[in-house]
């Protein structure tokens, strides 16, 4: 089907105008002439009036509907796929926020939760100041922890701080026995020295009755002496076990006195009673006891979990159950939040399946693709895309128009009688589409005018710059102001 150019469509709407001029004239004043003159018209506007011209201009028609249709899928999944990503991201966020509230397990954040419900209801109904002197045994007990690791061995540690505070003693007590030792070890030489010189005068008969009574004597004083070093080293042995135990008092004794101060080693054993007795109470896993030591408690064993899912804990104990309370409560905020978000996001995938029935987006715009080029190259005309479903509309209504014309004109011909008002309506309807065709050729002439003056406006205008410069070029020349060269070799190329 050949492509209907400007001058087609001209001669198109000059035989479509023909035709109307002859239906003006009443059927039963029409001669043969004006017959011939519509005949022919007739077969021309029925050569470009064709049922394939108007398919064409259905199968474009259709092709836009179906675009805007759609554009306005791809639009509506769009807008779907960016509701997708924002729960996405939100939910992302949330889970980067909570990662490691989420990594617990179910069971252990269930016994959060319960632990945060205990605790509000403490702070709700203001349990605390019932149970005040609890509170205030805990925070003897939170002082007093440090001392933890002393507790279980009360006796012994104050044994080793007597011990320490009295290490001097023991220290000059060591160096005296020292000294007695020497002294005795000097002596037991000596008495062993005249016990062997008495055994040895024993050998000769004469000197006997005076060298055993000797004898006899310094062995005895050598058995006194040698039970004295005996007793030195077993109480120098005493001594030296109680230095080593006040070696280990050391760091307890530096401990305790930092905390507790220069008190008497009877109160320093009474506090560790009672740190065992506050740890007795504030380290029992069962939920027995109030609600007061119940929640310090938890908050107490589970120290290392809290503080690493929450950040650092505040001291007060009060202060610590609110803090608790509120994060545990924003984790479980953020939880069903993340719960709530993703319900949004598979709301929304299943309204974007519902809406494009299965299809992916791709083939989405594969088929988006195939339209356009059905728009772009089905229908064929000048016109511009607002003109163009005016003229296919013509194309359309001009099929039946021509086919009444054909009617009427036959039954003139054939010498039948055609009513006025059959008549007039073709006539009418003739007149009317010629008109409408000669509007779209009006228009789409008025813009190839008006895009040519504004070209020609265009180069009116780069021809006044160029003819501005040649004038100062020749002004130039004439007042002698080129001197160089190269100007004047360009001034008089620009002038030729």
């Amino acid at each position: 089907m050949e492509f209907p150019t400007h001058s087609i469509l001209r001669d198109t709407a000059t035989h479509l105008s023909v035709l109307a001029g002859v239906m003006q004239i009443p059927g039963r004043e029409q001669r043969a002439q004006s017959i011939r003159k519509a005949e022919k018209a007739l077969v021309a506007l029925e050569a470009f009036f064709t049922h394939d011209r108007a398919q064409m201009f259905r199968r474009w028609q259709d092709s836009i509907a179906a675009l805007d249709v759609l554009y306005r899928k791809v639009e509506q999944v769009e807008a779907f796929q960016e509701k997708i990503n924002n729960c996405q991201e939100k939910i992302n966020v949330a889970r980067a926020s909570m990662e490691r509230w989420l990594a617990l397990p179910d069971a252990e954040r269930q016994r959060f939760l319960q632990e945060a419900r205990s605790g509000k209801n403490f702070l709700d109904n203001e349990v605390f100041k019932a149970e005040a002197h609890i509170l205030h045994r805990y925070q003897r007990y939170s002082t007093l922890r440090v001392l933890d690791p002393f507790a279980d061995n009360a006796d012994h540690l104050c044994e080793a701080i007597h011990h320490y505070e009295n290490r001097q003693k023991y220290e000059a007590s060591l160096i005296k026995l020292e000294q007695r030792k020497e002294a005795a070890q000097e002596r037991l030489k000596s008495v062993r020295r005249g016990f062997v010189f008495a055994v040895s005068f024993c050998s000769l008969i004469v000197t006997v009755p005076l060298c055993a009574p000797i004898a006899f004597s310094l062995w005895g004083r050598r058995r006194d002496i040698e039970t004295q070093i005996a007793n030195i080293d077993e109480t120098r042995r005493r001594e030296q076990r109680r230095v080593q135990s006040a070696e280990e008092g050391v760091i307890a004794s530096e401990t305790i006195r930092e905390i507790l101060g220069d008190v008497p080693l009877d109160q320093i054993r009474r506090t560790l009673a009672e740190l065992r007795e506050l740890r007795a109470e504030f380290n029992r896993s069962e939920k027995a006891g109030s609600l007061t030591t119940r929640i310090l408690t938890f908050l107490d064993l589970n120290q290392l979990i809290v503080c690493n899912l929450f950040g650092e804990k505040p001291l007060e104990p009060v202060d610590t159950v609110r803090w608790f309370v509120n994060n545990v409560t924003r984790a479980q905020n953020m939880e069903n939040n993340i719960a709530h978000e993703e319900q949004a996001k598979e709301t929304f995938i299943q309204k974007q399946r519902s809406l494009t029935k299965g299809y992916t987006p791709a083939i989405l715009q594969r088929s988006i693709s195939r339209l356009e080029e059905v728009r772009d190259t089905g229908f064929s005309c000048p016109f511009d895309s607002d003109l163009k479903p005016v003229f296919g509309d013509i194309c359309l209504r001009m099929l039946s128009v021509l086919h009444e014309t054909r009617q009427v004109l036959w039954s003139i011909t054939h010498a039948q009688m055609v009513p006025d008002s059959v008549w007039s309506a073709v006539q009418i309807r003739i007149r009317s589409e010629a008109n409408m065709l000669e509007a779209c050729l009006a228009s789409m002439e008025m813009e190839a005018e008006w895009s040519h003056l504004e070209s020609e406006s265009d180069l009116d205008s780069e021809l006044d710059s160029e003819l501005d410069s040649e004038l100062k070029l020749k002004l130039k020349l004439k007042s002698g102001s080129v001197d160089e060269c190269d100007d004047v070799q360009e001034a008089v190329a620009a002038l030729a």
